[in-house]
């Protein structure tokens, strides 16, 4: 009997975070499958910055996940491969935060994807992928108030602007606001 994998991932924007989690389920026939020794390779190089560690569980439940041993996940230039532990039997959550970029020339919808790919020996057996959309608006300028005044005769147009700097709270050093009046 042949063995038969499926998955999810889903992410979840938190501030200027992302939560990432991954389902993977494996059977032999009815019977959930030993994952021990199998390999999972996430490339976050395009993704965010790790947050903490990676950590896993038996159950839908971040709350009592364990960390993934420190031998057991491998960094290569932001690509990780993580290696499930022997005993590590189907179904299994795996849990973890990525960082947002900042990304200062995109104002408006942004969106960012996650894949990951598990192997059993050198043979892709499932990959699972998520897309995160959110606005990603640095500034915005509107118009508030106008009001009308005669001087000298004139009708002349006073107009209360409203700028709004930094949706994502990041943090900005040394940040200038210039507004150019025409």
């Amino acid at each position: 009997i042949a063995k038969e994998f499926k998955g999810t991932k889903t992410g979840v924007k938190n501030g200027d975070k992302i939560d990432w989690k991954i389902k993977i389920e494996g059977t032999q026939g009815e019977q959930n499958i030993n994952l021990g020794g199998m390999k999972l390779v996430d490339d976050l190089t395009t993704v965010g910055e790790l947050i903490g560690n990676f950590e896993y569980n038996a159950t839908d439940d971040i709350a009592g996940a364990t960390d993934f041993a420190e031998n057991l996940v491998v960094e290569n230039s932001g690509v990780y491969t993580l290696q499930f532990p022997e005993g590590t039997v189907s179904p299994v959550y795996v849990y973890f935060t990525t960082q947002i970029a900042e990304d200062f020339d995109t104002n408006g919808e942004r969106t960012i994807t996650n894949t990951a790919k598990l192997f059993e020996g050198e043979d892709e057996k499932l990959t699972v992928s998520d897309s995160v959309k959110f606005e990603n608006r640095w500034i915005e300028k509107t118009a508030g108030t106008t009001e009308y005044i005669m001087e000298d005769g004139k009708l002349v147009a006073y107009i209360t602007w409203y700028i709004t700097v930094n949706h994502m709270g990041a943090s900005l050093p040394n940040a200038r606001i210039i507004d150019e009046l025409d």
